[in-house]
């Protein structure tokens, strides 16, 4: 059994962009390890700890937001009055967006004063992204590195999609070069890529890429519809950097194609509407926890390691 953990509520846990989700992800923690999480604990708790003279980590503000109307928000800085009951209204609506996106699927109950789990809520797919965010964020020793588990279900999802998928990140490479990498994946999904990938880094491993998914036809002549996804766990502060890695204009060589493919990012998180509106472009596009659910199938090695490991970790505000 893997050796439990503490996990304690910090301020960035998943970076300065993601902090309303990150503190949403501790509510339905402290809720799936039994009874509520209530609204007013989370309050008395970001008080103390300083959170009302915190940014809340917002990318843009919505233009039809009129931000002179909201109590609190007197500082040039975007710091908030102490007594500003913003955070806590702003993380119960994030709680309640993803009730209403994913209905059933939802392993939690949303109620005024907080949050419950629902039984069995680590057998579902929110919860198992819940499990493996929060794994990676707090340090959890594992056999299997949730950034392996995490392209795997990543090539899980675009199967499920009925994309032909396949693995190039970490979790399938395991050392080899990336012409040889680049030949065998393009085959396994129908493509012929280029016998010399240019322009390329020398060393290149995967070149920014974890997963390709097509969307084939079957006579595999050019003009397939290819999406490139770079996936990671990593810190919401370089998601605008990895959005950025899939590069369409080289890969449309290398996979000797005629359409771009279309880059991705993907991350176990739920990105806010405001950042995900900023990490789009019409290159890129963005797979976050809510449309992962429902299409990452059956657990894989891995993730009933780092299920034992959440549900023995203590958790304190």
């Amino acid at each position: 059994m893997p050796t439990a953990s503490t996990i304690r509520l910090r301020a960035d846990p998943y970076g300065k962009f993601a902090r309303a989700s990150a503190l949403a992800d501790f509510m339905e923690s402290i809720a799936s390890h039994g009874g509520s999480a209530l609204r007013t604990d989370l309050e008395l708790s970001l008080k103390r700890g300083g959170w009302y003279r915190m940014q809340r980590g917002l990318f843009t503000t919505d233009p039809d937001i009129d931000l002179s109307d909201i109590e609190g928000l007197e500082n040039d800085d975007g710091t908030e009055d102490l007594d500003d009951p913003d955070w806590p209204d702003w993380v119960m609506s994030i709680l309640k967006q993803r009730s209403d996106v994913l209905g059933q699927a939802y392993p939690f109950t949303v109620k005024e004063d907080g949050v419950d789990a629902e039984d069995g809520w680590g057998q579902t797919e929110y919860g198992r992204l819940l499990v493996l965010t929060m794994a990676h964020a707090y340090g959890a020793n594992l056999s299997v590195d949730p950034r392996t588990i995490f392209e795997r279900l990543v090539v899980t999802a675009f199967a499920s999609m009925g994309l032909k998928a396949v693995g190039m990140g970490t979790a399938t490479t395991r050392g080899r070069e990336f012409a040889a990498q680049l030949q065998e994946a393009a085959s396994a999904v129908g493509l012929t890529a280029a016998q010399v990938p240019y322009p390329a880094k020398a060393f290149a491993k995967d070149a920014g890429v974890d997963a390709i998914g097509v969307f084939g036809w079957e006579d595999r002549r050019p003009g397939q519809i290819v999406l490139i996804a770079q996936a990671t766990l990593g810190s919401s502060a370089r998601w605008e950097y990895k959005i950025t890695e899939p590069k369409p204009h080289h890969w449309v060589g290398y996979l000797q194609e005629t359409l771009h493919p279309i880059g991705m990012l993907a991350v176990p998180h739920h990105i806010e509407d405001e950042h995900l509106r900023y990490l789009l472009s019409p290159y890129a596009t963005v797979i976050d926890r809510l449309r992962l659910v429902g299409r990452i199938g059956s657990a894989i090695a891995g993730e009933d390691e780092a299920l034992e490991w959440f549900t023995a970790s203590e958790l304190e505000y």
